[in-house]
């Protein structure tokens, strides 16, 4: 099962390409089958689950959206992946 982000159901596949400009592969996203797989490290920095099911959701609950706890085995992750104002 795919999941796509509500803002990227609309866009092409060039603007896609733009937004993940901004983003660091092998950090915030991976591809995998002509998939992109955005990383634990990559929703840390966005701040709250999305509500997409996503497979590297960090946050407890899982896939409920707005939740901002870090699973226990994400703290680590967290720690790195945001910057020490942010902590």
């Amino acid at each position: 099962m795919t999941f796509l982000l509500p803002q990227f159901e609309r866009l092409s596949l060039t603007a896609i390409g733009r937004l993940l400009m901004d983003f660091k592969l092998g950090e915030d996203y991976y591809v995998e089958d002509g998939l992109v797989i955005m990383t634990a490290a990559f929703h840390l920095k966005r701040g709250t689950c999305c509500g997409s099911g996503c497979r590297h959701c960090p946050y407890v609950p899982r896939h409920q959206a707005g939740t901002a706890k870090v699973a226990d085995e994400y703290k680590t992750v967290a720690a790195k992946a945001m910057p020490d104002g942010e902590r």
